[in-house]
């Protein structure tokens, strides 16, 4: 009797509230939240519920499940979840599924059974959950993936074939996990990735050619792992790189040419690394801005001085060595975008270099030519009087 009465309840609260989340044949399929945001609640058959079942909720994010049409849903979002796998129901219903987004899950792991209906998908993220394996063929059927996001989770290994058929793929996101090593192949033909975060896992290198397919890389992003060696031949094809953050490692010397090609390159981030020498070739392309803070760098190198100086170029160098005597803080000398610094500035830093020449867009030619040498020959004097500091 109790039970009637409820479906009774649940039925009338459905019934109510048809216009925003769709006609209800109350029959379990779907409930409604307080806030009247549609909420798709999936069920097993009855013949497989028992006092083990486990019931998950999901919100509709994208489209809508008016009329009761699961055809017009995109995009589902969900939290707290109790499942350790995810259910292949989901895309069996919703056939025009694009977006599945899941946080903060005790889901373990994803299998090919779990995504095997969903072709339309497009956009994948699970952050803040429990997983620890992925099957080889778990996405083989999203071949129109172009978003994929595993975070803050338990993640050791990426099989070489997983991304074997997701070649529309544009950003993979796999930061804090437990990734430390990497098969070559894995990103193979992801000619069209354009953003790769591997941040906050425990990576102390990358195999020879991991990254030769990825000539449309725009950011690449692998801070605060536990990288000691920079291997010349990584960053070869990545010509379209714009962004590059090596901060948080254990960096201590940079290898010849490391930057050789990335002339779209607008910044570099090497914070908080054990670099102590910048050397003239260390960067044969220069970035807009040059981040170098909270190492242990001793001197600069003056013909790389004279390189910033004549591309008007930035680097920041707060909290090494050679600053140590400084009066500039972090506080004031880090901005967002590093602008140029007055003769005053430059002189309060002696031992190490901090910026470049104003920059002169609207300067002639001739003007223009003019205030780099006077500049450059100010830099000079400067550079001699403290030659203790550089390693000329």
């Amino acid at each position: 009797m109790k039970l009637i009465i409820q479906i009774i309840i649940i039925c009338k609260i459905l019934t109510q509230y048809q216009a925003d989340c769709g006609t209800a044949h109350c029959a379990y399929k779907f409930a409604v939240s307080k806030d009247y945001i549609c909420t798709i609640t999936l069920f097993p058959s009855d013949d497989e519920i028992n006092n083990k079942t486990i019931l998950e909720s999901y919100d509709v994010i994208a489209g809508d499940h008016k009329g009761g049409s699961d055809d017009l849903v995109t995009g589902l979002g969900g939290s707290g979840t109790d499942a350790r796998i995810f259910p292949g129901t989901i895309c069996k219903k919703f056939k025009n599924l694009k977006k599945i987004i899941l946080a903060y899950s005790d889901i373990q792991k994803l299998t090919e059974k779990s995504f095997r209906d969903c072709a339309n998908l497009d956009t994948l993220s699970f952050v803040d959950t429990a997983i620890k394996w992925i099957g080889q063929d778990t996405f083989k059927n999203i071949a129109k993936l172009e978003k994929l996001t595993i975070g803050s989770s338990q993640l050791s290994y990426i099989s070489e074939i997983l991304l074997k058929n997701n070649q529309n793929l544009k950003e993979l996101r796999l930061s804090s996990n437990q990734l430390s090593l990497f098969n070559e192949k894995v990103l193979e033909n992801q000619q069209n990735l354009k953003t790769l975060v591997l941040s906050y896992n425990k990576i102390a290198g990358f195999p020879k050619f991991f990254f030769k397919s990825l000539k449309n890389l725009e950011t690449l992003d692998v801070q605060n792992n536990l990288i000691a060696n920079i291997s010349a031949v990584w960053f070869v094809t990545l010509i379209n790189l714009k962004e590059l953050d090596l901060s948080n490692n254990l960096i201590e010397d940079l290898p010849k040419s490391v930057l050789l090609k990335q002339e779209k390159l607008e910044k570099l981030n090497l914070d908080s690394n054990l670099i102590q020498f910048i050397h003239y070739d260390s960067f044969l392309v220069l970035p807009n801005i040059i981040r170098l803070s909270k190492n242990q760098i001793e001197g600069i190198d003056e013909n790389f001085i004279r390189k910033l100086i004549v591309t008007e170029k930035s680097v920041l160098l707060i909290g090494n060595k050679c600053t140590e005597d400084s009066q500039i803080t972090e506080e004031d000398g880090q901005d967002e975008v590093i602008n140029p610094i007055d003769e005053d500035f430059l002189m309060e830093i002696e031992s190490c270099f901090y910026s470049y020449i104003p920059r002169s867009e609207n300067y002639q030619k001739d003007q223009y030519i003019s205030d780099i040498y006077e500049k450059l020959n100010y830099l000079t004097q400067k550079i001699e009087r403290f030659s203790d500091f550089f390693r000329l």
